[in-house]
């Protein structure tokens, strides 16, 4: 788990503004689409009562290119609001400076998962599947710039464990070690076979010596 961020107290002005417009918009839902990046956007919401700002959630998934759907929650100020991402999408979630924002991910089973957030933040809590930052201005006063990258790597099947054979050496799965254990039987009757004395030779009776004479 990595999270890069800063801090910074905004100035009583600038704070005073957040608050002000953050009042005159309401409560904030998910972005339809950016006008360019971390300015939001919202569809059916006049301009004057747009939000300005933008946390990005990126989805990234190694091996690239894969088909899996990973569920999140965003909770802005304990209002939960839940999406869907997979690999390379992203989404924008409209924010004021002084929101708190909790990203959390429900990790599938065979992945795991790392998070690295970037820009104007500050880190309040963080966990296996889940970051917990506040937004904040950066120290020129630009808009600020908040990315979140949840990137799952696909775990791999682990292999069965060797199984021994007859002679207690390890020779692997599958066929081979059927093979090694048959020959390692047909070595062992061999040698049985081997151990057993030849059975005595009795010639049959024949006129005159009645069988007795070599």
């Amino acid at each position: 788990m990595k999270a890069k961020y800063l801090t910074f107290a905004a100035s009583g002005f600038v704070g005073a503004l957040a608050l002000l417009v953050f009042a005159f918009n309401g409560s904030s839902g998910h972005v339809a689409h950016a006008q360019e990046p971390n300015l939001c956007l919202v569809l059916g919401v006049p301009s004057t009562q747009q939000f300005p700002f933008c946390v990005e959630v990126l989805k990234l998934t190694d091996p690239p290119g894969s088909t899996e759907s990973f569920n999140f929650e965003a909770e802005i100020n304990g209002n939960p609001q839940t999406f869907e991402l997979t690999d390379t999408e992203l989404d924008e979630i409209p924010v004021f400076p002084g929101d708190q924002v909790r990203l959390t991910e429900d990790v599938p089973e065979g992945w795991s998962l790392s998070i690295e957030c970037e820009g104007d933040f500050e880190l309040l809590d963080e966990g296996d599947d889940f970051i917990f930052i506040e937004v904040v201005f950066p120290p020129d006063q630009s808009p600020p710039s908040v990315l979140c990258t949840f990137t799952n790597s696909e775990e791999e099947d682990e292999a069965p464990a060797p199984r021994p054979n007859v002679a207690g050496a390890f020779a692997g799965n599958g066929g081979a070690a059927e093979r090694n254990r048959a020959r390692a039987n047909a070595a062992g009757a061999a040698a049985a076979a081997a151990a057993q004395p030849a059975p005595a030779t009795v010639r049959p009776p024949s006129t005159g010596d009645g069988g007795l004479l070599p």
